[in-house]
């Protein structure tokens, strides 16, 4: 178990297990007692907050770029001790962040006391805790596994998967500003598992969460440069939380990474220069 504290950074854990011949063999279970992040592996970023849940293979190299301040919990699991089919066990690894559920709304704020409590424990209550640690694990893995599609899930034609993924998107492009709007909400809300939704966005070659992301980007950037008829252009907090981002150095850092420049030099790119008039 390990417990990183202090103000906004990158924060790059080597794998915790690096030093053990079998470190393929155990995973890294992270969540965040105070801050916001973006999550960062194989190019992928995605924002998580308290008490969520992420699970990651501990040979695999990931990082938190954390927008303020922040205590994040670290804690080695040994794969074995979850109880599940290897393939369980990787598709758990590639869900971000378990923040919503019976099983991960248990599990976060569990795992945040553990962290901070079990170096004073006796032994014996230490390996109770364990277990029950590794138990939700377990039973995250099995939720996870349990949420595919049935027959009737599947769009019979391609025209049906068309129109489902044409619908999929409106919902989505109607509540960027929802910073809580994530693929089990969506999935939640038209009644499919959250593993037709990603087959759905797979199709087109991308993941549910970067789709998400790019169209808060876009619209983001839209507004950036959208001219205000002499009006001030909007802060770039505003527009932060206007397309759902969870804060404005989180934006800013998405925004820097997708188009290479700073919200505020793009801003400013496109705000007229000032004229003097005739005689100042």
């Amino acid at each position: 178990m390990a417990t990183v504290t202090g103000p906004a950074t990158t924060v790059e854990p080597a794998p915790m297990v690096a030093s053990s011949p079998d470190a393929a063999d155990h995973l890294v279970v992270a969540v965040h007692g105070r801050g916001v992040a973006s999550f960062v592996r194989n190019g992928e970023l995605l924002a998580c907050g308290p008490q969520d849940v992420v699970v990651l293979d501990a040979a695999t190299p990931f990082a938190f770029q954390e927008a303020d301040d922040f205590v994040l919990h670290l804690v080695g699991v040994p794969r074995r001790l979850l109880g599940a089919a290897p393939a369980t066990v990787n598709r758990l690894c590639g869900v971000h962040p378990h923040g919503r559920g019976a099983i991960a709304s248990l599990l976060g704020p569990l795992l945040a006391d553990v962290t901070a409590t079990a170096r004073d424990l006796p032994p014996r209550a230490r390996g109770h805790l364990a277990g029950t640690v590794t138990g939700l694990l377990g039973a995250l893995a099995t939720e996870t596994e349990t949420e595919t599609e049935t027959p009737g899930d599947l769009p019979d034609t391609p025209t049906d998967h068309q129109a489902l993924t044409s619908q999929l998107r409106t919902y989505v492009n109607e509540r960027l500003s929802d910073d809580d709007l994530s693929p089990g909400g969506i999935a939640a809300h038209h009644h499919i598992s959250t593993r037709l939704l990603h087959k759905l966005f797979a199709t087109d070659g991308i993941t549910v969460s970067r789709w998400i992301r790019q169209r808060r980007l876009h619209e983001s950037r839209r507004e950036l440069a959208a001219p205000h008829s002499g009006r001030p252009h909007p802060a770039v907090a505003s527009i932060a939380k206007r397309w759902g981002f969870p804060n404005a150095a989180h934006f800013s850092r998405t925004f820097r990474s997708a188009y290479d420049v700073s919200p505020t030099a793009w801003r400013d790119l496109h705000v007229p220069p000032t004229v003097e008039p005739p005689g100042a």
